[in-house]
């Protein structure tokens, strides 16, 4: 996957397969510079098989392969009151065909800081997807792990503007960690040790697990999320 389109491997290749990608129609209507025409930049991608792909991206975006070509599909908006280009979506993952989530949040190229958009958690079921939640806090949400079709957890960082210093939109943006535990549906802020924003999430059980972040490593055992590094 590159910045702003689709590679793939076959047969020991990688191949840049983004003009297959279908426009997104809002692409059009928004100002020069601030995407990457016709195709937002995407952000993460989940395999259910070789013939049921999902990426997503900035402003919003869903795209679906289903082994023959990619179809854009529609997708809520995802902040009320904000164009769906101050939001973006950075993780998805599917538990099964019908049933996943996405998860986002604020996009910096906005000229603000990540957090001045709600937190976002989009539901895929029965075919659609659809707003779960917006957390609250306007958390920025990175990283996603499906630790069964009825658990999953979601990481990223609650950012906001430290006023009074550095003159760059973004560079007085301060990120603290932010992680939440979804349980049959219901989303629940957890807190953890602060190691700056979290990029990755992992479980090899239910009780296990970690989470990658730009100042360290956090650990999940037993009901209790440690920091190992720092």
């Amino acid at each position: 996957m590159g910045l702003d389109g689709v590679l793939r491997y076959h047969q020991g290749v990688w191949a840049d397969v983004t003009s297959d990608l279908p426009p997104d129609p809002a692409a059009a209507t928004l100002p020069q510079g601030l995407l990457p025409p016709p195709y937002p930049s995407l952000r993460a991608l989940a395999l259910v098989s070789a013939a049921d792909v999902w990426a997503v991206g900035t402003a919003g975006v869903l795209w679906h392969y289903d082994g023959r070509t990619w179809r854009l599909i529609p997708h809520p908006r995802l902040a009320p009151g904000l164009a769906n280009l101050q939001v973006a979506l950075y993780a998805v993952a599917l538990a099964s065909p019908s049933e996943g989530w996405a998860v986002g949040g604020g996009d910096p190229r906005t000229g603000s800081c990540p957090g001045a958009a709600p937190g976002v958690v989009e539901r895929f079921a029965g075919g659609q997807w659809t707003i779960a939640t917006r957390l609250s806090g306007q958390p920025t949400l990175r990283a996603l792990a499906l630790v069964s079709p009825s658990e999953a957890w979601a990481a990223g960082a609650l950012v906001y503007r430290q006023a009074g210093q550095g003159e760059a939109p973004n560079s007085n943006c301060i990120a603290t960690s932010y992680v939440a535990h979804e349980v049959d549906g219901q989303w629940t802020p957890v807190p953890v040790p602060d190691v700056g924003t979290i990029n990755g999430l992992a479980f090899d059980a239910p009780d296990d697990g970690w989470a990658a972040a730009d100042e360290g490593l956090l650990h999940y055992h037993a009901g209790t999320w440690t920091a190992v590094l720092k």
